[in-house]
């Protein structure tokens, strides 16, 4: 009995591809950073999808005073900006994270004992599918 073995070299090549574009996410990481902003613009639009605490009332007459923007994480725009269109990516040597330039995000994010917590980026699961299509489109077929 003989057996033959066709396609080795090219499955080898392929399978080393493969690798090389999940380690070598920069061809999609503009993609990736617009999912995740408008991402970030809908949840400011929509406060979090209702979820961020409303401004005490100490805070609105603060902004009302010094004629700021009367909305929920919206004082200089700093913020909303940093997150819709200049959030920033940090890539690894086999991660992606996308990132806000304003050092003070993390205590919005997370909230600290004197300012409640509003999550700033959180991906819906049509969002996070998106996600999944652009890396399996890159990762498995090499398609941006």
């Amino acid at each position: 009995m003989n057996v033959e073995v066709r396609g080795e070299a090219k499955a080898v090549r392929d399978l080393l591809a493969l690798g090389e574009r999940a380690r070598q996410l920069r061809p999609v990481a503009n993609g990736l950073r617009r999912i995740v902003e408008d991402s970030n613009q809908r949840r400011f639009s929509s406060r979090g999808a209702g979820s961020w605490a409303p401004l005490a009332d100490t805070t609105q007459e603060r902004k009302a005073a010094q004629g700021k923007d009367p909305r929920v994480l919206r004082d200089t725009q700093d913020l909303y900006h940093s997150l819709t269109s200049g959030l920033e990516v940090v890539l690894g040597l086999d991660e992606l994270r996308f990132r806000s330039s304003v050092p003070y995000a993390r205590y919005h994010q997370y909230g600290t004992v004197n300012m409640p917590r509003r999550k700033l980026m959180e991906l819906r699961p049509g969002e996070r599918r998106q996600v999944t299509r652009v890396l399996s489109d890159w990762i498995g077929e090499g398609r941006t």
